[in-house]
């Protein structure tokens, strides 16, 4: 039975207890609630999916990108861009249809379509960017086109200028040139840059070519001083007498204004002037100083011959223009009288080397005759005073070679054949010949001469050494057999008179 209060008021409402409707089940309610755990993991699962992608073809992307970048280079490192008009064609073709080609088969593999609209965004950005560097490898290439055909043109004018360096030819050539840097498409600035440049070109090479023709012309502006300059230490000595000369040095003068009558000249600046004077006088002192020392290498060896009483060839060919061209004025005719002074000399050099004591001193004495003779000129006796003194000291020398090595004397005196021990079949047809030149010198000269020099000595006791005995006897007796009765016995020991 259901108890009635009829103390509560009756305006309060008569309802079920709050909590117990709050706590009922709602069979709705938990559908919704599994709808939108669906949607949000869906959700999810999308936006996985499309990072997935995203980032799987970002890496791909990155991969093509860099590979096209290097066949862009390839491709464009092989057209010839002389022809600009036609390479930039076909640089275009290439990004249009080669590298798009790639991009879009790169992009139909994208599953995702916002990703694949946003690489295709990317993609547009990268072949505008290779048509944009196309455009700059053409404008790179006209460039380099322009300063090769600038540089053509100048080095043509150039050999013009060698052709004929006079100062009409100069202002002709400089008039072609600016008009043709005035047809090249280039800026003023440009323009007046090549102009200078080609200007302080041809100008140079004018004044190395004039210089070249004529230095005399820049005498005013160039310093020759003469340096090391010594006394010789043997003053009957030609080279002696060349490395004493000192060396002919070059150098720029303080003061370069002034004109020439050179349109060249006149339009370098002091600084340019110096830069080039000092060059070509750097060339003129190397040369000079290669000159000096060739003339004096060929010098010694004609030298050493006319001391024996033999005129090379080549003493006639030191000119006295070569001589004062290595040695200066003063000098080199200094040079150039002594060369031909011991060249007239030869034939009595030749002949006193191999006089007796006695008759050298007696032919001495008639030339020195001549030098006191009255009414001679001093020239006439210093000359032959010069001559005297060469001639004694020849002899001396002679002498002195004979005393100490009688077969190396006869060998370059006498005409006697060095032995030669490799060649055992030839050597005692040349003891024999040895023995019969030495048994005339020793009768000649008081002397007691050995068959062998020191030097064969040295070569004969090497091949002693380097023999044994079954081989040396062997070796020996083909020597032997080409000896005759008497030289066999005076073959190993001192001749006799």
């Amino acid at each position: 039975m259901v108890e009635l209060n009829f103390k509560k008021l009756s305006v309060e409402p008569i309802a079920p207890n709050q909590d117990a409707v709050r706590d009922a089940v709602n069979s709705l309610g938990g559908l919704q609630d599994v709808s939108v755990a669906i949607r949000q993991s869906t959700e999810m699962l999308d936006k996985l999916r499309r990072d997935t992608a995203f980032a799987d073809a970002n890496t791909q992307f990155t991969g093509l990108s860099a590979e096209a970048g290097l066949n862009f280079m390839d491709y464009t490192n092989s057209l010839d861009m002389r022809h600009t008009r036609e390479a930039g064609e076909k640089i275009n073709t290439y990004v249009n249809n080669t590298l798009r080609t790639k991009y879009d088969k790169f992009i139909s593999t994208i599953p995702n379509r916002e990703v694949r609209q946003h690489f295709k965004m990317q993609m547009e950005q990268d072949l505008r960017s290779y048509q944009s560097r196309g455009l700059d490898i053409q404008k790179g290439a006209m460039v380099k086109r322009v300063d090769a055909d600038l540089i053509t043109a100048r080095n043509n004018l150039v050999d013009k200028i060698h052709i004929d360096s006079s100062n009409e030819s100069y202002h002709r050539l400089m008039g072609s040139m600016e008009n043709h840097i005035n047809s090249l498409p280039m800026s003023l600035e440009k323009k007046q840059e090549a102009l200078n440049v080609s200007r302080q070109v041809l100008s140079r090479e004018k004044i190395i070519k004039e210089y070249g023709i004529s230095p005399d012309k820049f005498a005013r502006y160039i310093n020759v001083s003469i340096t090391n300059r010594s006394k010789p230490a043997d003053p009957t000595s030609i080279a002696s007498l060349g490395e004493s000369a000192g060396d002919k040095e070059l150098s720029v003068a303080n003061d370069l204004s002034g004109s020439i009558n050179d349109a060249a000249w006149d339009n370098l600046e002091t600084t340019e002037r110096r830069q080039l004077l000092e060059h070509l006088v750097r060339g003129d002192n190397a040369a000079n100083t290669k000159r000096k020392t060739e003339v004096i290498k060929e010098a010694k060896y004609i030298e050493a011959l006319l001391d024996k009483g033999t005129v090379h060839p080549d003493a006639h060919k030191m000119t006295l223009e070569r001589a004062i061209d290595a040695f200066g004025v003063d000098k080199g005719i200094e040079f150039k009288n002594l060369i031909d002074f011991k060249i007239e000399s030869a034939p009595a050099v030749a002949r006193i080397k191999t006089m007796t004591t006695p008759e050298a001193e007696s032919f001495l004495e008639q030339l020195k005759s001549k030098i006191t003779e009255t009414g001679n000129s001093p020239d006439y006796m210093l000359r032959y005073s010069k001559f005297y003194d060469h001639l004694a000291k020849a002899h001396k020398e002679s002498m002195d070679l004979l005393q100490k090595d009688s077969v190396e004397w006869a060998v370059g005196n006498e005409g006697m054949k060095p032995l030669r021990f490799d060649d055992l079949d030839n050597l005692g047809g040349d003891l024999a010949e040895r023995v019969s030149l030495l048994k005339g010198i020793d009768k000649k000269f008081g002397l007691n001469s050995s068959v062998f020099s020191k030097d064969d000595e040295k070569l004969f006791l090497k091949k002693l050494q380097r023999s044994n005995s079954h081989e040396f006897i062997k070796d020996m007796s083909r020597v032997w057999d080409g000896l005759t009765g008497r030289t066999r016995v005076r073959f190993f020991i001192p001749i006799t008179k």
